[in-house]
């Protein structure tokens, strides 16, 4: 009988139910707590994010990425999380987790550089050669932590698409392009027309898009035979002036006035309406007589203004 009771406990103790697992820190709890972690890097070259801030929801946990790109949530409930990273220099990304009792796992970001628009332009010019030749200048410049040069740069109008070349840049490139045009009258019909800047890089991340009109820079200006600066003019003396070349200046020239230390801005003026062809005006007596400063500015078509400015005046 002593032999057989050892045997028996044995028995026994085979047959007993399965030990519940209430331990929290037993994996085969269902209700043991788990873990999720990671690593965030770049898309172009996989190098560690570091400063990367990483949640998970539900619970509002919150990491940042350490000079690996790591991060870890630990003592989790079995749930299924919605994990992110985000960096300012990157565009955001998600990711579901599923996480069971006792659970450990590992996922990894790859997040793709945010290209940042920083400056944009658009103007055009006359230049002179042995024949005439217009162009309309595009200019982008952009910040993009990522490869910038492998971006395409594109402005975008209902009837013309340009592409824009890389120039220059380290973190910060700009991209340019000249088109030619062989008359005025071509370029002119893509003055005041909105042009949309895009960018788009080779894992398809957009730029915000930014929208401008294309503009003329004038470089010419009106050309003052009379009055010098330091002249003395009296009433019923002429203004002499010559338009500038480039455009067609049949708006308005505008005679500016100010007193000598004031500010074109803020100037006592008068203004009167010339034809494009009428290189005169008669000072009338409207001013008293003083020291003054004053500006000639012609507009074309396109109401682009072009400034000629003499100091210092006077008026018997």
């Amino acid at each position: 009988m002593r032999n057989i009771l050892p045997f028996l406990l044995l028995f026994l103790v085979s047959c007993a139910p399965d030990a519940p697992h209430a331990n929290p820190n037993d994996p085969l709890n269902p209700d043991a707590k788990g873990i999720i972690k990671g690593t965030v890097i770049s898309i172009f070259g996989s190098d560690p994010i570091v400063g990367a801030v990483v949640t998970a929801f539900p619970g509002d946990r919150i990491d940042t990425t350490d000079a690996q790109g790591n991060f870890r949530f630990s003592n989790l409930k079995p749930d299924t999380y919605l994990v992110s990273a985000h960096h300012p220099n990157y565009i955001d990304k998600s990711d579901t987790v599923s996480l069971e009792g006792g659970e450990e796992k590992e996922i990894q970001f790859v997040l793709n550089g945010r290209p940042v628009i920083r400056h944009h332009a658009i103007y055009s010019v006359n230049a002179y050669s042995h024949y005439s030749r217009y162009t309309a200048n595009f200019t982008l410049t952009f910040f993009d932590i990522d490869a910038y040069i492998a971006d395409s740069v594109i402005a975008e109008s209902d009837s013309e698409k340009v592409l824009l070349q890389f120039t220059s840049g380290d973190s910060v490139g700009t991209y340019e392009r000249e088109i030619t045009h062989g008359s005025l009258n071509a370029l002119d019909s893509l003055i005041g027309i909105p042009f949309d800047f895009w960018l788009k890089d080779l894992v398809g991340a957009y730029s915000d898009t930014v929208s401008t009109a294309l503009v003329r820079v004038l470089h010419d200006r009106p050309q003052v035979i009379f009055p010098d600066s330091l002249d003395t003019l009296s009433i019923g003396d002429t203004l002499q002036w010559i338009p500038p070349s480039l455009g067609n200046f049949t708006t308005f020239t505008l005679i500016k006035f100010w007193d000598s230390g004031g500010t074109i801005d803020n100037p006592d003026w008068i203004s009167d309406t010339l034809s494009s062809t009428d290189s005169t005006f008669i000072f009338l007596d409207t001013l008293k007589s003083g020291e003054y400063e004053y500006a000639i500015e012609v507009k074309d078509e396109f109401a682009n203004t072009a400034r000629t400015i003499k100091e210092q005046i006077f008026i018997e």
